[in-house]
């Protein structure tokens, strides 16, 4: 793995290192500039034919929907990736659409896209792209609503795999979350709006073996629902929901 930004390097080098296959993992430090323009010179790299990226994590550098249209369609078109972090960037619907074409790769396995303002078109767009072999998607703390959660869930059900994990926490807008669960692994939904949890949503699969609810404003009696519908859980985490109280404790 190569941490860009350890030493003083340029952009340039970069580009030669991924093109020429020499870099497989790349972490772009924080005390780098990595911006649209540094983006699209890495995008054109990925696309060398002897280019072996495996891995590129670009958290805490800020590129637009321009930045995420290059590595979405670089990344579309590699056979080797398979984990991307897009950074810190307000990427909004558009990048997330442009970052769908990810899960063209057949090797790609993670998408990692906390805190990048998408919504529920964004959402929807990721959901009708997504891929059989992805194991793990990042959708913390964006403003996804109940359409795009909707949109989500029919697209988990329909993979004959279960997804290994998904992370939907501190998406304030997001409603009807039980419905991810049919066909994941791991769900943390933790520090939802209440009511974003509804039980009478929860319909779980079989392979559920995580589930974190974690400050949702939930009750003992939701806490217990979810104990008694889920029997495949190996771990609960309900931990700062003030009303469950003892009870939810004996539910579970």
């Amino acid at each position: 793995m190569s941490a860009w930004g350890a030493q003083k390097r340029s952009i340039d080098d970069l580009v030669e290192g991924v093109e020429s296959g020499r870099l497989a993992c790349v972490v772009v430090l924080a005390g780098r500039v990595f911006d649209d323009a540094a983006a699209v010179k890495l995008a054109t790299a990925m696309r060398s034919p002897t280019a072996k990226l495996k891995e590129l994590r670009c958290s805490g550098h800020s590129i637009s929907a321009v930045g995420a249209a290059a590595l979405g369609r670089a990344a579309g078109a590699s056979t080797t990736l398979e984990i991307l972090d897009a950074g810190d960037a307000t990427l909004g619907d558009d990048g997330a659409q442009a970052l769908a074409l990810c899960f063209r790769c057949p090797s790609f396995k993670q998408l990692h896209l906390e805190a990048k303002g998408i919504g529920d078109a964004g959402v929807v767009s990721l959901a009708a792209a997504l891929s059989e072999g992805l194991d793990r998607l990042d959708l913390a703390r964006n403003d996804v609503g109940e359409p795009g959660i909707v949109a989500l869930g029919k697209a988990l059900q329909a993979r004959e795999r279960p997804l290994r994990h998904l992370d939907v926490s501190g998406c304030l807008q997001a409603r009807r979350v039980p419905v991810l669960a049919a066909n994941v692994v791991s769900l943390r939904c933790a520090d939802l709006a209440p009511g974003a949890f509804d039980c009478i949503d929860f319909a779980p699969g079989r392979k559920l073996f995580r589930l974190d609810v974690s400050n949702c404003g939930l009750d003992a009696a939701s806490i217990k629902a979810i104990a008694e519908k889920a029997s495949s859980l190996v771990e609960l985490r309900y931990a700062n929901n003030e009303e469950a109280g003892d009870a939810g404790a004996e539910a579970v």
